[in-house]
This record gives C-alpha cells, structure tokens and sequence, in this order.
C-alpha cells in the first residue's frame, strides 16, 4: 500500500447510528492529523488530533451556511483506545456544548498515545441552536414528545376512573356532598393523605375522609387538579378554597399554581383580602405583589376606608410586618419618605370630648396591637402649651377607664411604640447627602458605631419571643434568629414556630439548635464554592454574631437589658467551639478538617477572634479567591489541573536567571507542575 494510499485510509471515519469511529494506523511523537468530514445529523463533522507535550484531540462541524443558521449543540462522549497490551483507554465526561468552530472544544490527554489508536464520538443528542436565544431544539425524536402522548393517555384512564368511580376505594364527605376517589391517587399527590393510609387512623379503618371545610364543587375542583382533569374555570372560580386545601394537605405545587393566578388580578377591592391571605398561607411574592400595589403604586389611598377595619381585626404579626414593610420602605426610599408617611396615616381619629379644644389632625404614625391604637394630635390653639395628645382606644371603638388598664402593660407597650417612632423620625430628620458629595471614609470607630446603630434598630423591630423554658435568649441569639428569618422569608417569630414543629422533642427548646437551624437553613440555598453574599459587611457581621449567639445563646438578665447589650458586640470575642461550628458552614469560609487549626492561627494569644479581626480575615480571603478567579483562566492551566497555591506579589517577585539575565515573576503551583510567570509592565 503506499503512502498516499495510507494516508487516505487514516482520514476516514467510519459511522453508524451516532456513532463516529476515527482508526490511525500511525501517529508520530510530533503530529498533527484532521479526519475526512463525517455527517451527523444534519451537520459535517470534523475531528482532529494533536500531539505536543499532550494530545489534544477537537471536534468541530464543517464550516457551512447550515452551521452558520443551524449551530450544534452537542452532548457525546470521547473515547481513546489503543490496542497494545496493558494501556487503558481514555474515556472523557459527558459533554454538552455549543460548537461553532474548531476552538469551542479541545479534550487534552495526559498519555503517551502512539502508534495505533482509535478516537471513537458517541451523539447522545444534537440540538439546534436558535439564532434568537431561545430554548435549542433536539434534531432526532426525543422522550419528550413520547412522554406528551403517554401523559395524555394516562390523564384519559385517570379521568375516567374518577367520574366513573372505578374500583374507588375510599369516600369524601365534604360539608354538601359525598366524593369517591382512590387511595393510591392521593396518598401520591399529598403526604397528608399518605400518612392518613399508612398508620393506624380512623380513615385508614372506615375509608372515609372528612373535609367538611369545603364544599362539593371545591372538593371536586381538588380531585380534578389531583387527577389532572381540572378546566381552568374551574380553577379560577375555587382558587381561595384550594389554596386553603393545598396548604392543609401539602400540595407544594398546587399552593403554587394558586399564588400564580392570585397575582394577575390584584385590584383595590381584594388587595387587603389577597394580603391577609399571603400572610396567612405563607406566600411571599403574593404579599410582596399586595404592598407593592399598596405604596408603589400609592393605592392606599382608594382602600382608605377598608383599611379602618384591616388594622380592627387583622393579626397582630401580619401588622407588625406591614409596619417593618414602610419602615424598610423609608429606609431604602428616603426620597419618598413624606408621601409614603401620608400613605400610610389613612385612619380617621377617634371622638373627642366636647370641651376638648378643636384638633386637626398632623401626618401621623399609627403603630397597631392587640387592637388598639395610638393617636398623635395636634391642638390648633398654640397659646395653650399642649401641643401633643395621645389617646388610647379599643378595637370595638369604647374608650377606656385609665382604673380598668394595667399599668406595667401599658407602660411596656408604650416604651416599644415610642421606641420604634424614635428610630423612624431620626431617619426622617436625618439630612440626605447624595453619593460622592461631601463624604468622608468612615474610621474603625465610626463603623463601629454604625454597626451598634443596626443592632439597637433591630431590635426595635425584633418578633422573636426571648422567653424561653430555659431562661431568656441573648441579644446576639435574638438578632441572628431574626434576620436569617427574614432571610428566609419569614419572621422570627413564625421561624421559632417552625422549629418547634420540626425539631426533635429532645432539642425542642434548645436555643443553641435554633440558631444553627436559622443560619444553616438560610446558607443550604446556596451550593457555589464561596457563598455569594460573603461580600457583604452587613453578612460578614451576622454571622459574627450568629457565633456569638450559639456560644451563649441566653443571658442573665431580663428582657430590659437588650439595648445594653448591643454595645457590647465590639468587644466580644467568639471562642473556638462557635467558630468551628458555624464558620464551616458558610461556602469558602473554611473547612470542617482544619477549622480547629485556622481558629488557632488567627487567635494567637487572644482567647478568641475580635468582630474587627474576623471581617479582616474575610477581606483578605475574598482577595484570594479573586486572584485564583483570575488565574484559572490562565493559558498555562490545563482544564484537568487543580490550583494550589498563587504567588502573587509584586514588591517580591520571584527571580529567574535566565542567560545571565534575571527575570521577575510569579510561581504557580498545581497539582501537575510547578509554573513560571513573567510579571508584564502595567
């Protein structure tokens, strides 16, 4: 055979199915080597091979109007054989990639591959990228369309079996009406039916449910959505009713179907009915949708006579965060904040005496509980030196005789209104200074008087129920319960609700397990390498004090001292028990192995980590996993290299002689080799 022949042979590859099979009879210690155009799909394809220092081994479509309109999207795997005896073949992930031209994808292989070899490409799927960014289309007939066709007949037989009431095996008394359905169906569809059948209860022994709290067509609406028979009308018209069963019977999927459509049609004559719903279901983007509607937009003012009777009789901690919602909303908004206070004053006073001067009310902050509510007026005779009345009055709108009040209650409630209304008109008063204009950098001192300042603001805001059978939680136990609350979308309040349903009846009142179960449920969201908010100094500082929560989690004194306790962040420090527990919890902080050794190497001779040397830590930690960033990107790291270790000073650079020629540089370690870097003028 001659060489030309020869060469010709080594170019063809072979293909069946989605197969594509490359056979080299011969491939030098310095080759280069392109295969002849192979079809897969719709698109020709190409492979090449490599061979410098490692084999490199590319796939590529022939360039082509087709691959211009059409790109490929490739999921396939390589494969490297060689049939002399003792080597292993090579075989690559799964890949799935856009592929235009010949450096989209490169395989590199750390093997000696000479000779004789074969390159095998198995297509698990091909897809056609659109042009438009929208979602690629697969060219070869995909589960999908099977699985619609399966689906629609399974929907069919199950549609049938519940009109028909095929082999029912279980009964639903509703409040007007009596359902059959099947047990299977939907213990499958709900854990609240699952555990009914499976211990020992009464619907497992009679086969009989009881949902007396809605009515036939609801109930049946509810089977309908189980069985996947439901018409959207039918949906629309039980949507309230159905929310309520999804969140009773823990259908995650149905309680969301409901919050969807409950946000296309908020208007001004069900938005405090859809907030109070949100509140009660636990549906945040609906509640956030309702106050949007209420301030954002300042619809507030067409429901000034409903909300009268909305703080009359809705609950306390849905008004508490309607409260920290405008004060957040101040807050973030301080150019807003005088219409946002009208907004927000839509209740008329109450009655006077009739000897009482004649008063108008000024812009006023209600601060609504246990349903009553306080009165800031104003007298319009300024000679009389009574510029303030504050009047109390029940829900039921009866006035009260001072010998019918408890005093020490009245005065605690007071001491909290007044405390909140403090805080609100010192950000009201408080100048505004545009960004960039007139400001200087914050000093140590002053940061920390701002982060003192923070602390005593949530603490005026707090929900957290401090008493506890194991005595009073801590300042630091309060606020790190609260904010990862928050964090999560919840109040503080309903997050110890929560735990206190979940948690082991042996943990239920340990403070220290309700902190770790506030702080881990919030960082478990996140799965990347660093977590992305441990930028922030706001969250460098929580979870300073989440440590410091779980070290001591209760204190001494009573619920009075908790002002005097924020002052005392600055100079706490976190012992190791806390920072091995909490600090590698948090993405990129530090690892479980050598958390006892790095709490050792910041400490020194302190007997714990200062507030100041934990945010400097973490300052200095972003730094490297910035720089680390930067050089994965490098040309010199292979993709199969893991870095360990950066040099990346310039004031001390490493020296390379070089021809008696000293070279600067950085050095590079990984787990192949040992790199060099010329350090490049700025």
């Amino acid at each position: 055979m001659s060489g030309g022949e020869r060469s010709a042979s080594d170019s063809k590859v072979e293909t069946i199915s989605r197969l594509a099979q490359w056979k080299i009879e011969s491939f030098g210690p310095c080759s280069y080597r392109r295969s002849d155009a192979f079809k897969i799909g719709i698109w020709n394809w190409y492979l090449s091979v490599e061979k410098n220092r490692y084999v490199h081994i590319r796939l590529f479509p022939e360039p082509s109007r087709v691959s211009k309109e059409q790109p490929p999207v490739a999921k396939f795997v390589l494969r490297v054989s060689s049939p002399a005896p003792g080597r292993r073949p090579c075989i690559s992930p799964v890949n799935e990639k856009l592929i235009r031209s010949s450096e989209d994808f490169a395989w590199a292989i750390d093997s000696n591959f000479h000779g004789r070899f074969t390159i095998d490409v198995e297509f698990l799927d091909l897809k056609i990228h659109p042009l438009d960014g929208g979602e690629a289309c697969s060219i070869w007939p995909n589960e999908g369309m099977l699985q619609s066709l399966s689906s629609k007949s399974t929907l069919r037989c199950l549609s049938r079996m519940l009109e028909d009431g095929i082999h029912a095996d279980v009964t639903i008394k509703t409040s007007d009406g009596v359902l059959k359905a099947h047990k299977a169906v939907l213990a499958s569809s709900s854990p609240v039916f699952e555990s009914m059948f499976l211990h020992d209860l009464k619907e497992k022994e009679s086969s009989t449910i009881k949902i007396e709290d809605m009515s036939l067509e609801s109930c049946s609406a509810l089977l309908g959505y189980i069985y996947g028979t439901i018409k959207q009308e039918d949906f629309w018209k039980h949507r309230l009713a159905l929310l309520g069963a999804a969140n009773k019977y823990d259908i995650a999927d149905l309680k969301d179907c409901c919050e969807e459509s409950l946000l296309e049609d908020i208007n001004s004559s069900n938005v405090l009915e859809r907030l109070h719903e949100a509140w009660l279901y636990q549906l945040n983007e609906l509640k956030k949708g309702c106050l949007m509607y209420l301030f954002d937009f300042g619809k507030i003012y067409d429901v000034r006579d409903e909300m009268n009777n909305f703080f009359r009789h809705a609950d306390r901690e849905l008004l508490l965060e309607v409260f920290q919602e405008v004060l957040t909303r101040l807050r973030n908004q301080p150019q807003h904040r005088r219409s946002m206070l009208r907004q927000f004053s839509v209740l008329p006073p109450p009655p006077l005496p009739s000897r009482s001067p004649p008063l108008r009310p000024v812009p006023r902050l209600l601060l609504p509980s246990d349903g009553f509510s306080l009165y800031l007026l104003h007298s319009r005779r300024r000679r009389r030196r009574r510029p303030l009345v504050i009047v109390l009055r029940s829900g039921g709108g009866d006035r009260w005789r001072l010998t019918d009040l408890d005093p020490n209650a009245v005065q605690d409630r007071l001491r909290s209104w007044l405390l909140k209304a403090r805080t609100l008109l010192t950000e009201v008063a408080t100048p505004l200074v545009k960004p960039g204009q007139g400001r200087k950098l914050a000093t140590a001192r002053e940061l920390e008087n701002m982060d003192v300042e923070e602390e005593v603001f949530v603490a005026s805001e707090m929900t957290v129920d401090r008493r506890t059978t194991n005595g009073f939680l801590s300042f630091a136990a309060v606020v790190s319960i609260e904010q990862f609350a928050r964090m999560n979308g919840l109040t503080g309040r309903k997050m110890q609700k929560i735990f206190e349903a979940l948690a082991p009846e042996t943990i239920r009142t340990d403070a220290r397990s309700l902190v770790e179960y506030c702080c881990f449920r919030y960082l478990s969201r996140d799965s990347s390498d660093i977590h992305p908010s441990l930028k922030e100094h706001a969250f460098q500082r929580l979870i300073f004090v989440t440590m410091l929560a779980w070290e001591q989690p209760y204190t001494r004194d009573g619920g009075s001292q908790i002002l005097q306790d924020a002052s005392s962040f600055q100079g706490q420090l976190v012992g190791e028990d806390a920072f091995v527990r909490i600090a590698p919890a948090v993405a990129g902080v530090s690892d479980v192995s050598t958390a006892h050794h790095l709490f050792k190497a910041l400490a020194g001779d302190e007997q714990g980590i200062s507030l100041r040397l934990w945010t400097t830590y973490l300052a200095e930690l972003l730094k490297v996993h910035q720089g680390r960033q930067s050089y994965e990107n490098g040309d010199f790291v292979l993709p199969y290299e893991q870095l360990l270790c950066i040099g990346s000073s310039r004031k001390r650079p490493v020296l390379k002689w070089e021809n008696n020629i000293a070279w600067p540089g950085n050095l590079t370690l990984t787990n192949k080799a040992l790199y060099f870097e010329v350090l490049r003028s700025q």
